[in-house]
Order: structure tokens, then C-alpha cells, then sequence
């Protein structure tokens, strides 16, 4: 099936008046069936079913890379609300100024930067050779840092209201001979997670200089 034909489909159940409800409802009366796989000829991608009137892909989904260049944040907007797992890559990410913390923070609804969540957070982190961790209530967060960083950042649902982060970076630069490694969690959560954002902070949020970052979801 194409895209439009899918979502004609998965929302026929549920669209009284529209040719087929009638019959839809005897066959998929509460939606789409648990399990039901369709294959989507527009995206070549078998889909499987992620709610009553959605599809997912079967396999991975990767979000397009946004490439940093001097933002005050940088905001992906693509979460499906089926990702249980969200793998975040970044490549020389550099701040602005000199040793901020990296923050990342989920947040919820459909317009991009709002509803970002900035409380609920328990998150640490620290660098390798005795370096005190640091501690933020306000976002997850990656120790601070002056030089380009890379590596991966791993956010996993633990169930609808919990998420639980953990983080292994290191500098890109020849100079920067440790790493960076925490964990965290994120409580409370009343709504699907559907946004992930990224700035930096001293006491004020510094911006993001350069780098790329890119994200793998999975259910």
C-alpha cells in the first residue's frame, strides 16, 4: 500500500460516514489489529502496527544529522512515540565558551522547543582521573567540557512516567586525554515523549558552536 492508502486504512474504523466504516468496524472494531505488518510501497519499509490507527517501522529509524553551526539549541522534533530506546550520536560537538555542561532534555507535544521538560531530572556525570561529578536536576547532562566532544548518548523508557540515561564521551582534540562517562533518570513524566533538545550551561545556557549530531530510534 502506498502512505495515503495506509493511513486511509488505519483510520477507516474510526471515521463514521466514510465508505467502509461500516465494514471496518465489524473486521477492526477497536482499530488496527495487534501485530498487523503492512508493507509501505511510498517508504519501502515493512510497517507494523504502533497504535490503533498507526504503523511503525519494522526496523530502525534514524533521525536526519543536524549540523551545529553557532545555535542556542538544537532541537529534534521526530521522536516516534513508539521508541523505547534512543541512541544519541554525537561527532566534535563544541560549545560556546569555555567548560560547559552539555545538557540533553526530553520533551512532549508537537511544536518544536516547547513543552521542553526541565524538571524530574536526576543526572550525573563525570570525568575519568578523580574529577568530582557534576549533579543537575534540569536536564541529563554530560560533564563540562571546553573541546569538541564525541561518542553516545543512551536513553531508554523504563515505563510511561520513567526514562533512564547513560553517556560515554570523550574530546575529539589530541589534548583531551579523558573521557567523560554518567547516568540519570528522568521521573514524572505525564505525556508520550516526542522531542529531544541539546544546549549547553555554565550558569546561563551557553550555545552550541559546532559539531553534528544524529539519533537512532528503536522500539
Amino acid at each position: 500500500l502506498t502512505q495515503t492508502e495506509i493511513d486511509l486504512v488505519s483510520n477507516l474504523w474510526n471515521t463514521p460516514g466514510a465508505t467502509g466504516y461500516n465494514d471496518a468496524k465489524k473486521v477492526t472494531p477497536d482499530g488496527l489489529v495487534p501485530g498487523a505488518i503492512v508493507y509501505n510501497k511510498t517508504t519501502d519499509q515493512i510497517q507494523v502496527r504502533a497504535s490503533a490507527n498507526t504503523f511503525r517501522n519494522l526496523n530502525s529509524q534514524y533521525s536526519s544529522a543536524q549540523t551545529i553551526t553557532g545555535i542556542t539549541t538544537a532541537v529534534f522534533s521526530d521522536v516516534p512515540v513508539w521508541a523505547n530506546k534512543i541512541t544519541i550520536m554525537i561527532q566534535d560537538l563544541t560549545p560556546n565558551g569555555n567548560g560547559p555542561m552539555l545538557r540533553v532534555r526530553l520533551g512532549t507535544g508537537s511544536t518544536p522547543g516547547s513543552n521542553i521538560i526541565s524538571t524530574g531530572y536526576e543526572s550525573k556525570s563525570g570525568q575519568s582521573g578523580g574529577f568530582n561529578a557534576q549533579h543537575l536536576t534540569s536536564a541529563f547532562i554530560a560533564s563540562p567540557f571546553s573541546n569538541g566532544l564525541s561518542g553516545h548518548i543512551l536513553i531508554t523508557k523504563f515505563d510511561d512516567t520513567t526514562y533512564i540515561q547513560s553517556h560515554q564521551v570523550a574530546p575529539t582534540a589530541s589534548s583531551g586525554t579523558y573521557t567523560i562517562q554518567g547516568s540519570g533518570e528522568l521521573t514524572g513524566i505525564s505525556a508520550p515523549i516526542t522531542q529531544i533538545a541539546f544546549d549547553t550551561s555554565n550558569s546561563s545556557v551557553t550555545g552550541l558552536a559546532s559539531g553534528k549530531i544524529r539519533i537512532i530510534y528503536e522500539a
